[in-house]
């Protein structure tokens, strides 16, 4: 089994001076400005909310109905949606590696990504990325350097999670679903509210289980199976006026088999492989993938994780 466990805390903060409320009535006075519109989109691509329409910032973004209707429930899952980004993984599902406009990390070694997510403004730059991501806000994805704002690695671009934050109305929502491979879900969150415009929280969670749809001949059960189980729980306290805090503690585990790599192919050109002497070993074994995979049937399997070898790819011995 290969467990993954992950644990975060923020704690956002802000202030709001009294002596610029005068300042900003003058402004909207002198020249008022149009209200926006119901599909406008408000981003923090510049660490402050403005609308999408005058951020000088190439920037795509989804705010809560829009992830819900374009079905984006993984980091996996904005590869397909939004134009420029690339999602590999380094080591695993678990382990996703954001790619924009070419800037990305090594697979290997200790290096610092070009791509940064940050989960409720707290970075997450190597392990525990492309977690799932339930009861989202908003999802905003930056394109190009941001060092200015997000630190000097950020030289291809920055992912932005805001999770659903407290409201002072009791709400909430359930969600379940059951599919193939005995796939079976169960989201939710509840706001509550504690003082009125004082205090409230926010309980979310999410479990997710499936069998492996990869059949594992040697040791072990079947890979690419899913049993994770996540919650949160988010504090908003607004005592006093022109101050605002948000505690967020987010809990992730996903405790399962592994990810399959299949052999799909060999390069002819000479590399590592003919220097250790396993080109003979892992074309045999390239001959008993393909035997025991007719390229027939993976039409019938959900996407897998295959890498053609470059020289010196895994010989997993593992087939469908």
């Amino acid at each position: 089994m290969r467990p993954i466990f992950t644990a975060r805390l923020a704690v956002l903060l802000t202030s709001v001076a009294p002596l610029a409320l005068p300042v900003l009535a003058i402004a909207q006075t002198a020249q008022p400005q149009a209200s926006p519109s119901i599909d406008d989109i408000v981003v923090t691509a510049r660490r402050s909310e403005e609308s999408i329409q005058s951020t000088p910032v190439s920037v795509t973004a989804f705010n809560a109905d829009m992830l819900r209707e374009a079905n984006i429930a993984t980091t996996a899952d904005l590869m397909i949606k939004t134009p420029g980004v690339y999602l590999s993984g380094s080591g695993g599902r678990e382990n996703s590696v954001f790619q924009i406009r070419g800037q990305s990390k090594a697979l290997s070694g200790s290096n610092a990504p070009a791509v940064v997510s940050y989960f409720a403004d707290v970075p997450a730059p190597t392990f525990g990325s492309g977690v799932a991501t339930y009861d989202m806000a908003s999802v905003q994805v930056l394109k190009g350097p941001q060092g200015t704002l997000f630190g000097r690695n950020t030289t291809g671009g920055a992912v932005l999670y805001y999770p659903a934050a407290p409201e002072y109305v009791l709400g909430g929502y359930v969600e379940a679903g059951y599919g193939r491979y005995e796939r079976k879900q169960l989201e939710g969150a509840l706001s509550i509210p504690i003082v009125d415009n004082k205090l409230a929280v926010r309980v979310a969670g999410r479990y997710e289980k499936r069998d492996g749809y990869t059949k594992n001949i040697g040791l072990g059960g079947d890979l690419d199976d899913v049993n994770s189980r996540a919650f949160r729980v988010s504090v908003l306290a607004e005592p006093v006026e022109g101050f605002k805090n948000l505690t967020i503690f987010d809990w992730y585990r996903n405790n399962y088999t592994g990810d399959a790599v299949l052999l799909t192919s060999l390069f002819d050109n000479p590399s590592l492989i003919d220097l250790l002497g396993l080109r003979s070993a892992m074309q045999e074994a390239l001959a008993a993938q393909q035997a025991r995979v007719p390229a027939s049937s993976t039409a019938t399997c959900p996407p897998q994780s295959t890498a053609p070898a470059a020289g010196a790819s895994p010989t997993a011995p593992i087939s469908t």
